[in-house]
C-alpha cells in the first residue's frame, strides 16, 4: 500500500518496507510511479557525475533520446565525475537503466539490485581509493557512509552508530528516493568486505533507518 508522507515543500511518495529483515534472498515487490516519484525530488539536490556516467554507458543508443528528457543533460553528453549534478537526473536513469537489466523483474527490485554497484563506482574514483586505504571491514565502511555522502551528495544525509559487533544503524533525512536504492547501496557495500548484510528497513517522517546485520 502506497503511503503518501509530506514533507515541508515536496511530497514523498512511500511504500512502506517489509516488517522482518531483508536478506539477499529477498525479493521485494512493486512497480514505481516514475513521473510521482520524479516530482518529489528538490531543484538542489545534486549527485557527483561519476555515479550518472556508469549509466549512460549501459543505456547504449538509448541515451541520446533519454538525455533530452532530462532536468540539466550534460555539455556535451557527457558526464565529470566530480561535478554536481541534478539527484532527480541520476534517479531517472536509474529507472531507466533498472528496466533495461532486468525487464521481468519488479521495477523496486531492479533498482535495489542495480544500487549494489554503487560501491564499485565509488572505490574506482579518487576519493574512493583514498577511503578504502582506510576500511577493511563491513562496519568501518558502514560507519564512513555519512562522511562519503558528504563528500558526494548534497541533500540526503546519514548518521551512523554501531549497535553490536556486526550491526551497525543508520539513519537517512532529506532523502527523497526510492529505499529500495539504499537497501541495494548498503547490501552492495558489506558484500564488498566479505559479507551478505540483513536489513531491517523502518520509514518516519523524514527519517530513514536502517538496522544493518551480517
Amino acid at each position: 500500500m502506497d503511503h503518501l508522507v509530506r514533507a515541508p515543500s515536496k511530497p514523498l511518495l512511500r511504500v512502506l518496507p517489509p516488517a522482518g529483515e531483508i536478506t539477499a534472498s529477498s525479493v521485494l515487490s512493486g512497480d514505481v510511479d516514475t513521473a510521482m516519484l520524479l516530482a518529489a525530488y528538490p531543484a538542489d539536490q545534486t549527485l557527483k557525475g561519476m555515479f550518472l556516467s556508469r549509466l549512460t554507458k549501459e543505456l547504449g543508443p538509448d541515451w541520446r533520446t533519454i538525455e533530452k528528457t532530462l532536468v540539466s543533460p550534460p555539455r556535451l553528453g557527457t558526464y565529470v565525475p566530480f561535478v554536481d549534478y541534478p539527484l532527480v537526473d541520476h534517479a531517472a536513469l536509474i529507472m531507466h537503466v533498472a528496466k533495461k537489466r532486468a525487464p521481468s523483474t519488479p521495477h523496486r527490485e531492479a533498482v535495489r539490485r542495480l544500487a549494489r554497484d554503487d560501491i564499485g563506482t565509488f572505490l574506482e574514483s579518487t576519493i574512493g581509493r583514498v577511503t578504502a586505504a582506510a576500511v577493511s571491514k563491513p562496519d568501518e565502511a558502514l560507519l564512513a557512509l555519512p562522511d562519503i555522502y558528504r563528500l558526494v551528495v548534497t541533500g540526503p544525509r546519514y548518521a551512523a552508530a554501531r549497535v553490536g559487533p556486526q550491526h551497525v544503524r543508520l539513519l537517512l533525512t532529506n532523502a527523497f528516493g526510492l529505499w529500495e536504492y539504499q537497501i541495494g547501496q548498503i547490501e552492495g557495500i558489506v558484500r564488498h568486505y566479505g559479507a551478505e548484510a540483513r536489513t531491517r528497513c523502518s520509514l518516519e517522517a523524514d527519517v530513514r533507518t536502517f538496522d544493518v546485520a551480517w
